[in-house]
């Protein structure tokens, strides 16, 4: 929200696979009143069926889950290869990725 509070001309789709963070965050961007925000309950790694090729402007992830406790769960990181594949062809030429992790370990795979 404070990004599109900043940013009013451009426009943020956020994902989430936490019903209660996409509602509040739904509710927050309505009581500041910005209308350059979407909230949507789905997972990021389906990016590709949502956004046609060279579509975004850029990918912000903050905090994913690192999914660290156990060697099998793994595999459900976010930030993967085939995330990131996915996410070249959605992104535009000169589009950018950041990612924000308090996951050391997470932050040294990506």
């Amino acid at each position: 929200t404070q990004l599109a509070q900043n940013l009013p001309n451009s426009y943020f789709v956020g994902f989430d696979i936490t019903l209660k963070r996409v509602v509040v965050t739904a509710q927050k961007t309505q009581k500041l009143g910005l209308n350059n925000v979407l909230c949507v309950l789905n997972n990021g790694q389906f990016i590709q069926d949502l956004f046609a090729s060279n579509e975004l402007s850029g990918s912000i992830v903050f905090f994913p889950d690192p999914w660290q406790k156990k060697q099998r769960q793994l595999h459900k990181r976010l930030i993967n290869k085939d995330f990131l594949e996915k996410l070249q062809i959605v992104l535009k030429n000169n589009g950018f990725f950041w990612m924000k992790t308090d996951s050391e370990g997470y932050f040294q795979q990506v």
